[in-house]
């Protein structure tokens, strides 16, 4: 009795500090910032760039994970998209501005990817006392 009671008192021990053993998480993987406005209005050809891939005929930009795009200062919005563009999400992805995230000219579709769950983070680096109001997305 002496014996199994020490035995499960081990095990229990074993169990517990597995269990506080650190897990990875699905997280954002490093890549360079695209640092350039992106328009594909009046793109009629295929295109890719770090993390990005557009598929002009069909209308569909398919963002990476740890995809980047980080802009300020250009006075444009960070990304300008045809009428009926579908943004696919391979993990996630980030636009960073000071300007309007997206501007979508007409309707606009943002999906993950059939195997991952995506998120798009749009953030607005400049807000606060005298700026003009910025979209996150615009229609």
């Amino acid at each position: 009795m002496k014996q199994t009671k020490r035995f499960i008192s081990s095990l229990l021990i074993v169990c517990m500090l597995i269990g506080s053993l650190p897990v990875p998480g699905f997280q954002m993987e490093a890549k360079a910032a695209v640092t350039k406005g992106m328009s594909f209005v009046g793109v009629n050809t295929d295109s890719s760039g770090d993390g990005y891939y557009y598929n002009a005929s069909d209308k569909i930009l398919t963002l990476e994970n740890g995809f980047v795009l980080n802009t300020s200062g250009e006075g444009t919005s960070a990304m300008t998209l045809k009428p009926g563009t579908t943004i696919v999400l391979k993990g996630n992805a980030e636009i960073r501005t000071d300007e309007t995230g997206i501007d979508a000219i007409g309707n606009l579709t943002i999906e993950s990817a059939d195997d991952v769950n995506g998120k798009l983070s749009i953030i607005c680096t400049q807000v606060g006392a005298g700026s003009t109001y910025k979209y996150g997305i615009r229609m």
